[in-house]
């Protein structure tokens, strides 16, 4: 915003710069203290071979993030931030029991977290 020579009391849209700030910090806040089932990467295994298709689409998003750093990465964290709660709304369209709370000690994934 300070590149962009907006302060607090500056306005986007019908709000002011300092209440979405705030919503941002709330949001993220939140987000930190619950079970919101976001993707790991730990099953990402770097030792096999890849199809030709990711190493292009690997150089294609290096000179996507080339053409404005500060903004495209946090466009990709902005993505990443809400992919949790995407996948917390499909799992509960689903079906499938999930919970934003840590409520049982049973699931392998909650383990840990009563102690």
């Amino acid at each position: 915003m300070t590149d962009l020579g907006i302060t607090g009391a500056d306005r986007l849209g019908v709000f002011e710069v300092r209440w979405i700030t705030f919503a941002i910090a709330l949001f993220a806040g939140l987000t930190m203290v619950t079970n919101v089932p976001f993707y790991s990467f730990k099953g990402v295994h770097m030792k096999r071979s890849v199809p030709f298709a990711v190493l292009v689409a690997i150089a294609l998003g290096i000179a996507v993030v080339n053409i404005d750093p500060p903004t495209v990465i946090f466009g990709v964290f902005v993505a990443y931030s809400l992919s949790g709660y995407v996948i917390y709304g499909w799992r509960k369209f689903k079906g499938v029991q999930t919970s934003l709370i840590s409520t049982s000690t049973d699931e392998p994934e909650e383990r840990g977290l009563h102690k």
